[in-house]
């Protein structure tokens, strides 16, 4: 497959924006604000990377008619331009408000190159996108493997929805994955999620995985069965080499299990509530229900002024009032869509299966953790499925 200089210039971009995301995991062994630091810079890069090769490369551009991407990218360029007005008048930190505008500019960016973008083009930033996440997963399992040999077991951040769901379901065609990269690259990425102790990312999976077996039924995933029945297994490989190698993940996964089920309130769960309580308590002092609180904006907590939320629907109202709590909602109709067309079979080919069923996991993960704004693969998987991009019919599936 012949891919313009454009096109390599998005792919460049597109592996520039999973990093940034991806990557971030493993600052926080270095200390809180090394993350902060490392997602402004980074994320205002890409934002500035993706702006430059657009203006750069418009023949990569097709002309779309309204669909449901159109009203998210008004949401988002209306919640970086409203949110930093209120957040400067308010006074709000000038590097929090710079990081939080650098993750809405990556989700606007990729919504709207994913509405826009040729599908070859689309096709070329996908696979470089699966091969950011492989190279980005092997990294964190080896810092994971020194913790481990090491003799200590530190989980690195939420695991990722978006991995998961190219892990699962996606095919890569034609030169440029090399199979022991590609191959590495999934095994990373059961392990990472394993050790992330992330139930809801777990739900998330077998969600997936249901989707994937949905259209395997519908006979328009060719050997989704198997790929199914293969990740069980290396679930449970993963399982019993950590175990024996000294993590004692068993037990461990069975303990998150346990929480499910049982009275005690996980610790996880009550500090989100707890930021909850306070940025609602905050925005209802202040008396800005309605407009939020803007970018960069604080809350108090009893351990001091806290910024980071953890629940992407409370973030976005705290932020940006009820403009952030509509673009959610917005969003939840996206990913809504999307099931419904993996439901119904209404799939072209891999393409749209893996970007579909990312659409679905990313937004589902999203609810409770902070796994969407700034993702720049998930916002892509999302403007994809927003904007009702079907691909063309095609043999490999």
């Amino acid at each position: 497959m012949r891919v313009s200089p454009s096109a390599r210039r998005l792919g460049r971009a597109a592996v520039a924006g999973t990093w940034v995301d991806s990557l971030a995991p493993a600052f926080t062994l270095i200390s809180a604000s090394a993350v902060g630091a490392y997602l402004r810079v980074a994320g205002a890069a890409v934002v500035l990377l993706l702006v430059a090769w657009l203006l750069a490369g418009p023949r990569l551009l097709k002309p779309n008619g309204p669909s449901a991407s159109t009203i998210l990218v008004l949401c988002l360029a209306l919640m970086i331009g409203t949110g930093g007005v209120v957040g400067l008048f308010r006074g709000n930190s000038l590097g929090y408000l710079t990081g939080d505008a650098a993750r809405l500019g990556i989700t606007l960016s990729a919504v709207w190159l994913a509405r826009r973008v040729s599908e070859p083009t689309a096709r070329h930033i996908v696979q470089r996108i699966w091969w950011a996440l492989c190279v980005a997963e092997i990294v964190r399992l080896a810092v994971f493997t020194v913790q481990l040999l090491g003799g200590s077991f530190v989980r690195l951040g939420g695991g990722s929805a978006m991995a998961l769901g190219m892990a699962l379901a996606y095919r890569p065609i034609g030169p440029g994955i090399d199979p022991r990269l590609d191959r590495f690259g999934r095994v990373a990425i059961v392990v990472n999620a394993l050790t992330s102790l992330v139930r809801s990312l777990w739900v998330v999976s077998l969600v997936m995985a249901g989707l994937m077996g949905v259209l395997a039924l519908r006979r328009r995933y060719p050997g989704g069965i198997r790929r199914i029945v293969l990740g069980a297994g290396t679930v449970v490989v993963v399982l019993v080499v950590l175990t024996l190698a000294g993590a004692n993940i068993g037990s461990r996964v069975a303990e998150r299990v346990a929480l499910s089920f049982g009275t005690s309130v996980d610790s996880s769960v009550e500090s989100r509530d707890l930021e909850e309580e306070s940025a609602m308590g905050t925005l209802d002092n202040l008396g800005l229900r309605r407009f939020g609180a803007g970018l960069g904006a604080q809350f108090p907590t009893p351990h001091g002024l806290e910024h980071q939320i953890h629940r992407t629907a409370v973030s976005l109202e705290f932020r940006h009032g009820s403009l952030g709590l509509a673009a959610w909602w917005w969003i939840i109709g996206c990913a809504v869509l999307a099931a419904s067309r993996i439901i119904l079979g209404r799939v072209s080919n891999n393409l749209d299966t893996v970007l579909l069923i990312s659409c679905v996991g990313s937004v589902l993960s999203a609810l409770s953790f902070y796994a969407l704004i700034g993702n720049f693969p998930a916002s892509f998987a999302l403007g994809w499925a927003a904007a009702g991009r079907a691909t063309a019919p095609s043999t490999s599936r």
